[in-house]
């Protein structure tokens, strides 16, 4: 049997981070060959719900990983040194970090397996940091977690190749490991879109844009969009769906919401804040289409989402949804007259359905259990 110590430092981060963390390590949970240890500063440890079978091993840090590696700031190197020595005295075949954001050093032999999501902090800096402080930290994070790491994975054969461009890794040392959709994430009967519509005071019909608010995300491109397809259809609504005052990343708030009022759109613009996942799925199976104008991703979670919905996807052809999602509709990035052209044709229903059909079916092969077992391979690559 594997002992696997994992960093649980992002359980409760609220986006693809946390959902990739929370994720695999509730799939590694259900494997009988592996026995499964989580470290945690302390108010992460007494946030997460423990999966069955898992042990933790609280680390004194007082302040949670999630919101301490933030945007503006940085983890205090005591809360640092807690984490490394809580899982350093601890005896592990192999040591996973679920993503590089909440990394901290090892002083032990044990081997480490490191996820690296993607290289957009690399490729997209000034869209991703505040200042040059940030990214300097961030850089030296990253190098440290890459040198110790036996094993880097990533999350879709295009970030893997970012990866290696972008940061000189290795195909020998790299892996692709792939993400999933929740259980809870399904289509929802006509009533519970209507009662979560009207929770939210949101009309019909509506586009969805689900994630963050940072400016590689490109929502100024999705607003103009939005405008050019009100002038035909002025009963459409745009729904935005993500945390977008207590996010620890880098995020433009206020300048998305300058152009929506410059665009005299806001009346029809609504602001959902973070949206629990029973909400979101109704939200997703309710929607003409989700649209993600992201100037990168490296898997971008919410295609699986909405697909596992039948919900179409409209994404830029930087996010490679359409490698995830085949039934992807694709637009040219920062084109907004291409995006409302590429919309336009789900404002039909007829059209949403099939598509949003045909993306189910595909979305019904992304498994957390695949994915563990994918994990546990690499692993045991590195195991003794």
């Amino acid at each position: 049997m594997l002992r696997l110590g994992v960093d649980a430092g992002c359980w409760t981060n609220r986006r693809g981070y946390g959902r990739f963390t929370r994720g695999i390590i509730t799939a590694l949970a259900t494997r009988e060959d592996v026995q499964l240890t989580l470290i945690a500063d302390r108010p992460t440890a007494r946030a997460l719900t423990l999966p069955p079978r898992a042990q933790l091993l609280e680390a004194p840090a007082t302040t949670a990983a999630s919101e301490a590696a933030s945007a503006s700031g940085h983890r205090p190197w005591r809360d640092l040194l807690a984490c490394s020595l809580t899982a350093s005295r601890a005896r592990f075949d192999v040591f996973f970090f679920p993503s590089v954001y909440t990394y901290f050093p090892l002083f032990s032999r044990t081997p480490q397996v490191v996820a690296l999501h993607d290289a957009i902090p690399e490729q997209l800096p000034d869209l991703v940091f505040p200042n040059w402080q940030r990214r300097l930290f961030w850089a030296l994070k990253v190098r440290w977690a890459l040198r110790a790491a036996r094993r880097v994975v990533t999350v879709s054969p295009f970030a893997a190749t970012e990866v290696r461009q972008r940061l000189g890794v290795s195909a020998r040392r790299l892996r692709v490991l792939s993400e999933a959709p929740d259980p809870v994430f399904f289509p929802r009967p006509p009533e519970q879109v209507r009662l979560t519509c009207q929770r939210y005071r949101l009309g019909c019909p509506y586009l969805l844009y689900v994630g963050g608010f940072s400016p590689h995300k490109d929502l100024r491109t999705l607003l103009r969009a939005f405008y050019r397809l009100l002038r035909e259809q002025p009963t459409l609504h745009l729904a935005l769906a993500g945390d977008f005052s207590g996010d620890r990343f880098y995020t433009e708030p206020l300048a998305v919401r300058a152009l929506q009022d410059a665009l005299g759109i806001a009346e029809r613009v609504h602001w959902l804040g973070y949206v629990p996942d029973e909400d979101l799925a109704a939200l997703y199976s309710g929607a003409v289409a989700l649209v993600l104008p992201s100037l990168g991703e490296g898997f971008g979670l919410p295609v699986v989402e909405a697909a596992a919905c039948g919900c179409p996807v409209v994404a830029s052809d930087r996010s490679h949804a359409a490698d995830v999602i085949a039934a992807t509709r694709v637009f040219p990035a920062k084109d907004d007259v291409a995006l409302a052209a590429t919309l336009r044709p789900f404002l039909e229903p007829a059209v949403r359905q099939a598509v949003g059909a045909q993306a189910q079916q595909e979305a019904s092969r992304f498994q957390w259990s695949a994915v563990a077992a994918a994990a546990m391979a690499v692993f045991r690559e590195v195991s003794p």
